[in-house]
Parts: C-alpha cells; sequence; structure tokens
C-alpha cells in the first residue's frame, strides 16, 4: 500500500513506521542520542528547560539553565523553588539544606547548679536556621530527615568545681567531655558525625550535678549541626 499524499503540495505523510523511528511517542516510548531543549518555562523567561511531572499532578520537577548565570538547577516547578543549582564552576549549592549555628546571648556566662540543657533559654542568637527546630525549654535541637549529620561544639567555661560538658543524641550519650582545671576560664570543644532519623534530637547538656560552672556565651561559644548527606 503506498503512501498517502497531500493533495496540494503532493508532499507524502510519512507512514507509522517512519514516524516511529523520527519522533518519540507520547507514552512508553525511548530514543538514543542527544536530546536538545530550547523551550523556556513561563515563569521563567529566557532559560531552557525540561519538566518532569510525576502521575500526582499537584507536584514537578524538572532541570533549568539559567540564561543569565549559566548554572544548572534542579527546580520544584509548581512552586517555582529551586532545590539545588550547579555554577558555570561546578560549585553546588543547595538553599534548603538543614543546618543551624547558635549561640547564648549572655556574655558572661550562664551558671548551672544542676544537670541541664546548655540551650534551654531563649537567650540566644541564631546566624542561620534552616530546618532544624530549637527548644528553648529543654534545648534540644530536632532534625527534619533521616541522614548523617556534623555537628561542632566549643564554649569556654569556669567554675571552683569540675567542668562535665555532654552531646547526647535522643538522650543517649554520645560525647563526654570533662575538665578539672580549677576556678580558671579554660575551653571546652567536641565534634562528630551521626546518623540521625527523622525527628531525631540532638543536645549539647550540663551534666554537674552538685557542681557550679559558668558556659560563656557570644563570640566565646558555639554549636553548630549540618546536614552532609
Amino acid at each position: 500500500m503506498g503512501k498517502s499524499h497531500d493533495i496540494a503540495s503532493g508532499a507524502a505523510y510519512q507512514d507509522q513506521t517512519e514516524s516511529d523511528t523520527r519522533y518519540v511517542n507520547v507514552t512508553g516510548d525511548t530514543m538514543t542520542g542527544e536530546l536538545i531543549a530550547r523551550r523556556a518555562r513561563s515563569n521563567t523567561s529566557g532559560d531552557t528547560a525540561i519538566t518532569v511531572h510525576p502521575s500526582d499532578t499537584t507536584a514537578s520537577y524538572g532541570l533549568r539553565i539559567d540564561q543569565n548565570t549559566n548554572s544548572l538547577n534542579f527546580d520544584r516547578v509548581s512552586n517555582n523553588t529551586t532545590l539545588m543549582s550547579i555554577d558555570s564552576v561546578g560549585r553546588v549549592t543547595v538553599p534548603n539544606q538543614p543546618n543551624i549555628s547558635i549561640t547564648l546571648d549572655n556574655n558572661n556566662g550562664i551558671n548551672y547548679t544542676s544537670a541541664q540543657g546548655i540551650f534551654a533559654t531563649s537567650a540566644v542568637t541564631t546566624d542561620t536556621q534552616v530546618g532544624i527546630t530549637h527548644n528553648t525549654s529543654n534545648g534540644r535541637f530536632t532534625v527534619p530527615v533521616a541522614g548523617r549529620y556534623y555537628f561542632s561544639f566549643y564554649t569556654i567555661v569556669n567554675g571552683s568545681g569540675p567542668c562535665h560538658l555532654q552531646i547526647l543524641h535522643n538522650g543517649t550519650r554520645k560525647v563526654d567531655v570533662y575538665d578539672d582545671d580549677g576556678a580558671n576560664w579554660r575551653t571546652m570543644s567536641a565534634c562528630g558525625i551521626y546518623n540521625m532519623g527523622a525527628s531525631d534530637y540532638i543536645e549539647p547538656y550540663a551534666n554537674n550535678p552538685g557542681k557550679t560552672y559558668d558556659v560563656h556565651g557570644y563570640y566565646h561559644m558555639r554549636f553548630t549541626v549540618h546536614l552532609i548527606g
């Protein structure tokens, strides 16, 4: 059977086999070779983008080349949010990566006479906070998603008796730092990487029942937590 023709121009239409070779079908198809996209999304005028819609059409995701910065971006298109960006020299930024960096406001130190969370107070300065919540009543920091988290903590302490600081993960001691240097200011620090589940908490803790000592704030102390993967 021959091909049908356009009566006006005489051009022959492609048959099914030729169409399947040249074009990608709407569903259930594969292709080889290079796929080039030159169409911009309506909310990213001038940028080149490929958008993927899952079966739940309330959310859609896509890759986008920003024509102004030449960065490659992974977006959630349905709410116009950039989830990850790789710039033209390969630097990666992840704006929603969970993290927190915090210190106590008290420059002269908080006096601890009983065991308690070091950050069980609202008198804090938070330089950055994404996703990780701080409970001011018990000093716990809760993470939003499972993964490997890096933490670091340093401070200076002063007291007539031993200073005893801990890092707790869901109430279990992970780090124990002990100092009995007398009544002088001295530095105490700790760092590590923990596997944490969603809604787990990490807590810097002053554990020194029956003793009295000060933990310094401001630029003398810092606690940070960051999701690394």
